[in-house]
């Protein structure tokens, strides 16, 4: 996420192509504007096929998150995805 023209933007990295958002950010939800969304058109073969698609339903909905320094967790009806912070030496 970054700030682009006075707006938050997501840039997500699904198997099959990027995809550049603009979002609407919470201190508890995300939205991202799937409506205004650059999307990269790579063909991707099964079962890569299917991931992609389940992000794009997934970033489609509104997201809830929590963030702990360690992890953040976002979560919404298509399901959840966990992030940890990686270990730095």
């Amino acid at each position: 996420m970054e700030l682009r023209n006075g707006e938050d933007t997501v840039m997500i990295g699904p198997p099959c192509g990027a995809i550049q958002a603009q979002a609407d950010v919470t201190s508890t939800e995300i939205r991202v504007d799937m409506n205004r969304a650059a999307i990269a058109a790579i063909a991707c073969e099964e079962p890569v096929a299917s991931m992609d698609r389940w992000v794009h339903t997934f970033i489609g909905e509104p997201i809830t998150y929590t963030w702990d320094e360690d992890v953040l967790t976002m979560t919404n009806n298509n399901g959840s995805l966990t992030f940890r912070r990686a270990e730095t030496t």
